[in-house]
């Protein structure tokens, strides 16, 4: 037990229900493992559960807790949530096919097509969200069937589900704890149950657990409330954990001590938590000595800071230390194509890459095309057109095209004989283009004007739709000028922009993440954009300011060294940069109690 801190050392070897209120980078990880080894080698014959929210955590959390103690392997189970109660489920002999959520959705989409009830401006998603609310609470208030479309919905999915002996996701938890209430289900077989990131459970998974904890399980409960940004489905948070507290009249162990951040990152970080009101108090200090330093830059506009974020990874070099963190994914859209210039290469998660999405990719595509003189991506791009399938079969049987230098028979040829009016306008459209576009391409002065003649036949010729059709120009404008401003020729570009673009994370690249997505990790140095008037807090209905500010702080804490907050002069700085000292008249002091 040398090896931890007092605080760690209490909460391994506590007896009883316990609350771990753990700060980012405390090293919660090693104390559950800990923890276990001394229940499980206290109860020679005991079970113990350990409950996470993802398969991988799971699997991580076990194999650590093995690794730790070995002689315990066969006593220790580890799952998520629904994983455990699927379990708890089919031992009933209550098993039932499983939904899928495409599934689902299809179902619900049939339903509100069918519902007698006025449900304008109610989508399937929609309704499918309202239906998960309901679930994550236990004896839901669900209007009758004949008051609502919702309700009508809700009753007509619940009643189809049960006559066909299926469930859906959200049905699993809620089934074993219903089962659990009428003495049907079994509760899990353990003697002791480690529950990770408790601030993210919801009223159901709560349930759950206090049902085990009644049932005479010895319940650990580790997590931050500090890091709840999950409350728009259904998490807790502070909450969950105060109530988990008092009904089981559990011991509060605080973790406050980080060994992940320096310093200048924790103070700001702290300072800005504390003006949330509902949280756990905690006084948190930091182990790490090392130097390191928190920046507020401001710009004139969005292009000069991700022009001077570039240039700072540029100049450091060492791609694989840095996290890029944002609000939104709009946001990370124009990082992700300037990153491309340079060629850095990099990994982006918590939502698509932007060249998957539908602008980026049609550009590419017909970029791939004029590179290859073929017809590959001019054909994907006449197909969104609304070209008739039969002209396209005929036009790509004459010209097969795959095969390099069919573009120039296209250019050069004549159209099948079957092509309607409307069709012969967009391909006369786009033979004319084609044939600039193949002369410009062959300079690299030309390959900008070919990129951005390619852009414009896309907006005009795509039939976009709503939110598509405002975000179309600002994709392709940044897609054009990503592979415009690179070096080399056409296809010289087209594979330096695959090789940057990384379908797996990797220790060489830079890390691009929504702030959600950055939650559970760390990076030597993180930079995080747009911390703005409107965009942090957001401004949109039903945000939460203690969630945003929470938000945050996850940014912030991700550093472990040096953490950079930028913003445009077009939005102006948001209130948390002056709530965390780090901008106004007020700056944060050289010493702050606690750290």
């Amino acid at each position: 037990m040398t090896a931890l801190s007092p605080a760690q050392q209490m909460a391994a070897t506590h007896r009883g229900h316990l609350l771990v209120a753990a700060c980012p980078g405390a090293g919660k990880t090693t104390v559950l493992k800990f923890r276990a080894e001394n229940l499980l080698r206290d109860a020679p014959a005991s079970r113990l559960a350990a409950v996470t929210f993802t398969s991988e955590a799971a699997t991580s959390l076990r194999e650590r807790i093995t690794r730790q103690y070995p002689a315990a392997k066969s006593r220790v189970q580890a799952g998520t949530f629904h994983n455990l109660c699927g379990q708890q489920l089919k031992r009933a002999g209550k098993e039932m096919v499983l939904l899928n959520e495409a599934k689902s959705l299809r179902e619900i989409g049939h339903l509100l097509d069918k519902c007698p009830h006025s449900h304008e401006g109610i989508t399937a998603q929609d309704a499918a969200a309202q239906i998960q609310e309901w679930q994550r609470v236990l004896d839901a208030d669900v209007p009758a069937a004949g008051e609502s479309a919702l309700g009508w919905v809700y009753h007509e999915y619940t009643r189809g589900k049960a006559a066909r002996r299926v469930r859906d996701f959200g049905d699993l938890i809620l089934h074993a704890v219903l089962g659990m209430r009428a003495g049907d289900v079994a509760p899990l077989d353990v003697d002791f149950m480690l529950v990770d990131e408790f601030q993210d459970t919801d009223a159901m998974q709560l349930e759950w657990v206090l049902a085990h904890a009644r049932n005479g399980t010895q319940v650990t409960i580790v997590g931050d409330d500090d890091q709840s940004i999950y409350g728009w489905r259904g998490s807790l948070g502070y909450e969950g954990m105060l109530r988990f507290q008092r009904e089981t009249d559990a011991t509060l162990v605080t973790l406050d001590r980080t060994f992940r951040c320096t310093v200048p990152v924790l103070k700001p970080a702290a300072v800005l938590i504390g003006h949330n009101l509902s949280r756990v108090p905690k006084q948190l200090v930091t182990s790490n000595t090392k130097p390191g330093q928190a920046t507020v830059r401001t710009f004139e506009d969005r292009d000069a800071e991700v022009s001077a974020l570039v240039t700072a990874i540029l100049a450091d070099g060492d791609f694989g230390q840095w996290g890029v963190i944002a609000r939104t994914n709009a946001l990370l859209d124009g990082i992700e194509a300037a990153l491309a210039r340079p060629g850095v290469p990099y990994t982006r998660s918590g939502g698509r890459s932007f060249w998957d999405q539908k602008a980026p990719s049609l550009l590419m595509g017909m970029a791939q095309s004029l590179a290859n003189r073929d017809m590959e991506g001019i054909g994907e791009m006449l197909r969104h057109a609304r070209v008739r399938p039969q002209t396209l079969e005929e036009l790509s049987s004459t010209l097969t095209f795959g095969r390099p230098g069919s573009m120039d028979g296209f250019v050069s040829g004549g159209l099948p004989r079957s092509t309607s009016r409307n069709d012969r306008v967009v391909l006369q459209h786009f033979q004319e283009r084609a044939r600039d576009w193949m002369k410009l391409s062959g300079s690299p002065t030309g390959v900008q004007l070919a990129l951005n003649g390619m852009a414009m036949s896309i907006q005009k010729m795509y039939p976009w739709k709503g939110a598509e059709s405002q975000e179309t120009p600002r994709r392709l404008a940044q897609a054009a000028a990503s592979i415009g401003q690179m070096n080399g020729s056409l296809s010289q570009r087209l594979r330096a922009l695959a090789a940057s673009k990384k379908k797996t994370g990797g220790s060489d690249s830079v890390s691009l993440l929504t702030m959600h997505a950055s939650k559970g990790l760390e990076f030597e140095r993180v930079w995080i954009v747009g911390v703005e008037d409107g965009v942090l807090p957001s401004t949109r209905d039903g945000s939460d300011i203690d969630e945003e500010r929470r938000l945050l702080y996850v940014g912030i804490t991700r550093a472990m060294t040096d953490v950079t907050l930028s913003y445009s002069l077009e939005r102006g700085p948001s209130r948390f940069l002056k709530e965390a000292r780090l901008i106004g008249s007020d700056l944060l002091a050289t010493n702050i109690p606690g750290i």
